[in-house]
């Protein structure tokens, strides 16, 4: 039997397929502006959280860029290198941030402490306002062994033999490397003592960065008056809070803090538990020549075997004598916008 379909329903049957064409039309419609939607959101909530963690990263930038130092972070001295107002592009543009509004003030207890604000931006105009408190740490700072800030580390006669090698000897901790440099520039120098069989690192590399401690600034800071020098003899032993002017040290054994105000030479012996700063170059014409604690130079030159040893107690016995310089830290981060 066949179905004839009479002349008055053809008209229905069209106007049925047309809106049945309309209605997936608009279906399909919704469906992509639905899905583009989800798209466009997940897309605006990647853009805020990417523009919430460079506005952290400036903040701990902020924190690294303070030189570790004595000086209360409430005094504009203490961040007065900070790129205020200065978009710096991180990690790659359209992302970067400003560092804007710092101020000091006082925490609980009257800690000194710097109160900072930094705006970032993102992909699709996405920005946060971030407000931290940053404030130094409670422990004097020793980053690695030895911090080499301007030029790099080189061995002489005999330290230069293979025979008695290694005769350079790095020992850092778990937690903080045995070489340290204060610049990529003297990064570069100093990366060839990575595969130097006369050197002896732990734990092995990377060399790490850290930032220099401002000699001259701690030194003046103290109050300490320098000695002239340019010839030095200390007692052999016992605990040392000396200054020097730059020079000769006949001999260092004992333990404490000594700062050079310029270059420094040590012949005879150096066996020393503590902090050694100097502003300069330091020579090493000694046998033995061992120190535990924490050293930092312009540049290290040896003459003979020597060994540098990381040690947080030897540091904490210095600083009980001479407050030493802290690092910042950032203490507690809020959105301020």
């Amino acid at each position: 039997m066949r179905l004839r379909v009479r002349s008055g329903q053809r008209g229905i049957v069209l106007i049925s397929a047309l809106l049945l064409l309309v209605l997936l039309t608009a279906t399909t419609g919704a469906g992509l502006w639905l899905v583009r939607s989800d798209l466009w959101a997940a897309g605006a909530a990647r853009a805020e959280l990417q523009a919430l963690y460079t506005a952290e990263a400036g903040l701990f930038v902020a924190a690294a860029a303070i030189a570790p130092a004595t000086l209360p972070l409430n005094e504009s001295r203490a961040w007065e290198a900070l790129p205020i107002g200065i978009k710096e592009i991180f990690p790659g543009p359209p992302f970067g941030y400003w560092m804007r509004n710092p101020r000091g003030g006082l925490g609980s207890g009257g800690r000194p402490l710097l109160r900072l604000e930094v705006e970032s931006e993102a992909v699709a105009g996405a920005r946060r306002y971030l407000e931290a408190t940053i404030v130094r740490r409670e422990q004097a700072y020793a980053p690695a062994a030895v911090l080499i800030r301007r030029d790099h580390i080189e061995l002489r006669g005999a330290a230069l033999s293979l025979s008695s090698a290694p005769n350079l000897r790095l020992r850092g901790t778990a937690s903080a490397p045995a070489l340290a440099a204060a610049t990529e520039e003297v990064e570069r120098r100093l990366f060839a003592l990575l595969s130097d069989s006369r050197v002896e690192m732990e734990p092995r590399g990377p060399i790490g960065f850290a930032a220099a401690v401002a000699i001259e600034q701690f030194a003046g800071a103290s109050g300490r008056p320098v000695e002239a020098g340019p010839v030095f003899a200390l007692p052999v032993g016992g605990s040392h809070l000396r200054f020097l002017g730059g020079g000769t040290l006949g001999a260092l054994e004992g333990d404490g803090l000594v700062v050079s105000l310029g270059d420094l030479r040590i012949e005879n012996s150096l066996d020393f538990a503590g902090v050694l700063l100097v502003s300069g170059r330091l020579e090493l014409d000694a046998s033995p020549c061992r120190l535990r604690g924490f050293l930092q130079a312009d540049s290290l030159v040896l003459h003979a075997g020597c060994e540098f040893i990381l040690d947080p107690q030897a540091v904490r016995e210095a600083d009980a004598l001479e407050p030493l310089p802290r690092a910042a830290r950032v203490h507690a981060i809020r959105e301020s916008g």
